[in-house]
């Protein structure tokens, strides 16, 4: 697999969920807000979702890492999740699940452009995209 071309996507603080991030904000004075943003900082740093020619995987944690790998040509949905706020700021919440599996494998939230990215894994599953 080093040999294939990749794409890496990260989650995003602010436009990823800005709700979330707004109330981290307002906390601030009351010192629980920098603890927040630290720890979602850290997340995002952490998080990443790696799509290669025939592979999706999801690599999470600071201290220990776990690694979750799926073929693309397993993959059975690909499921897209926003709120009202997340659709106004173009991310959202990316959900894969396998036809080997009855749930969702790899599920990450506050990835910028969703419907992008799933655009890509269609490209490379060779599947028509279907109507947003």
């Amino acid at each position: 697999m080093l040999d294939q071309e990749q794409y890496i996507f990260q989650p995003a603080m602010a436009r990823g969920i800005p709700l979330l991030f707004l109330l981290c904000l307002l906390l601030v004075p009351v010192g629980i807000g920098i603890l927040a943003l630290l720890w979602w900082w850290l997340w995002t740093q952490s998080a990443s979702l790696t799509i290669g020619d025939d592979y999706a995987a999801l690599e999470t944690g600071v201290l220990s890492k776990t690694l979750n790998e799926v073929l693309l040509k397993d993959i059975r949905n690909v499921q897209i999740v926003q709120g009202p706020i997340q659709r106004i700021a173009n991310s959202g919440r990316l959900n894969i699940s396998t036809a080997g599996q009855g749930n969702i494998e790899i599920s990450i939230d506050g990835l910028v452009d969703p419907y992008e990215i799933k655009s890509f894994i269609d490209e490379r599953r060779n599947v028509g995209r279907a109507a947003t």
